[in-house]
Order: C-alpha cells, then structure tokens, then sequence
C-alpha cells in the first residue's frame, strides 16, 4: 500500500490507543498512541501539505495591508465645506484629505463646472487663493 494508507492507518490505531489510555488512566498506552498517530501524520505526505498550505495562506494574508477601499464623493466634499462655513479652497481641501493639490484643484473646478459650488472673484486672497462657496 501507499504510504498515505498507512499513514492513516497508523493515525486510527494511534487514535484508538489514545481513546483507550484516556478511559484507563493509562500514561503508557497514551505515550504509544501519540507517538502511533503522529508516525501516520507524519507518513501522510497530502496531509502534512494540505496544512502547511493552511499555515501559509494565513500568514500570507496577515502581511497583507488591506485597507478598504474609500473613494471621496463630492458630497462628502460639500458636507466639509459646509463645516467649514460654507467656504473651501483647493488647499484646505488637499490639507484634509488624501488629495493632492492638484486634484484637490481638479475636484473643485469640476464641482464648479457642475453648479455645485461658485467662487466670487473679488474674494482671491493676495496669495492668489480661490475661494470655493458652497
């Protein structure tokens, strides 16, 4: 026979030597049938594979950041500028959240293209900043 047989054969007969030894208070038969089964884990090459992949597919993914997946929608843009009364530039907006300045800039001037917010020209800052008004 295969060894894989045996090696399931050998973890049966270990396993009803540990049940047996566990009924008796028997420290022997349970040192026997320990050393019996894991004599047929360890003949059971498929087995012993199966679980190391188990083992590896965890750890795996436990070195895997996962982060989830958060896309930033004009309405969470709108509802930061209205908790900053109403008002928004492209420099705040990169300051509190992920976006650069330059899609910070892109975003608000696609809510502006869609009538989402305005500007008033006559409030640019000396430093040339656009106020969005939402």
């Amino acid at each position: 026979m295969k060894d894989e047989y045996w090696g399931l054969i050998y973890m049966t007969i270990g396993a009803i030597i540990i049940y047996l030894g566990l009924q008796a208070y028997a420290t022997l038969a349970l040192i026997v049938g320990v050393f019996t089964f894991f004599r047929g884990f360890l003949l059971n090459d498929d087995l012993i594979s199966q679980i190391k992949g188990i083992f590896q597919k965890k750890s795996s993914t436990n070195n895997i950041a996962i982060t989830p997946k958060f896309e930033l929608t004009d309405e969470l843009i709108i509802k930061l500028a209205n908790r900053l009364n109403g008002k928004l530039t492209a420099d705040e907006l990169s300051q509190q959240t992920s976006l650069s300045l330059e899609e910070a800039k892109n975003r608000l001037e696609k809510l502006l293209k869609n009538g989402r917010c305005e500007i008033n020209l006559d409030e640019i800052n000396q430093q040339g900043k656009i106020f969005y008004y939402f």
